[in-house]
């Protein structure tokens, strides 16, 4: 796995400019719906800083929420 350097936001390609994290969040294992999701802090350009994680079961990211 490489550097998250870039992130596509609403159609377009964002250079990421600096990263935080990861912090990861994880369910109980005996739960019936597991989870496992690692938090970063992402400082994308143009656009400000964006709350990411990345769900350790796919691979997949998503934005959770952004930063004022």
């Amino acid at each position: 796995r490489g550097a998250l350097s870039a992130v596509r936001l609403l159609g377009r390609r964002r250079a990421v400019e600096s990263v935080s994290g990861p912090e990861r969040l994880q369910g109980e294992w005996w739960s019936t719906s597991p989870y496992a999701r690692d938090y970063y802090r992402v400082r994308l350009q143009q656009v400000g800083e964006l709350w990411l994680y990345r769900d350790a079961q796919q691979g997949t990211f998503y934005v959770q929420g952004l930063f004022d």
